[in-house]
């Protein structure tokens, strides 16, 4: 490539990235047609003139190894920390976030017990979850000496009621 092939690439992207204008602007006033606009930024792209990164604080990278590692279809990863609270308040978001997206009406949905269970239990009862036509069922029973607000059953119905749904209880 030429200095001025090159100066060129970078004058651009320059406008189009840095100046934010569009390409149809950037094309009126080089004097070019817009799809010579569209084809100078791929080749500053492919050339390394330009670089794009995304910004990558939620582990997506680890979360998509994991998810391809051992087929799962989705995987989310808290922070790490040493006030385990706050670890599995984390996960009770996390939990609460997947579980929005993926209910739906006419469907029956497991529960187990425990506390990282009951975060996101509490989370759905603090925050506008969809109301859905759906079951809540204990996967297991819990231990006989385990508080009340940990217990499966107490978790199915608290998340059942946060969601207008049933529990059904074994």
């Amino acid at each position: 490539m030429t200095p001025v092939e090159r100066r060129i690439l970078i004058k651009v992207s320059t406008m189009y990235y840095l100046e934010h204008m569009k390409q149809t602007e950037i094309a009126k006033r080089l004097g070019v047609e817009r799809t010579t606009v569209s084809k100078h930024l791929k080749r500053a792209l492919d050339q390394g003139i330009v670089t794009i990164t995304v910004a990558n604080e939620n582990f997506e990278d680890i979360e998509s190894a994991m998810e391809k590692r051992f087929g799962l279809k989705e995987c989310f990863i808290v922070p790490r920390s040493l006030d385990l609270l706050a670890v599995k308040q984390a996960m009770g978001r996390a939990g609460l976030q997947l579980l929005r997206r993926i209910v739906a009406n006419k469907q029956v949905i497991g529960l187990a017990w425990g506390t990282s269970i009951r975060e996101l239990t509490r989370h759905a009862q603090n925050s506008k979850v969809p109301q859905i036509d759906s079951d809540f069922v204990p996967l297991d029973g819990g231990p006989e000496n385990i508080a009340g607000e940990l217990h499966v059953n107490t978790l199915c119905y608290e998340l059942a009621r946060a969601f207008g749904g049933r529990l059904k209880s074994n």
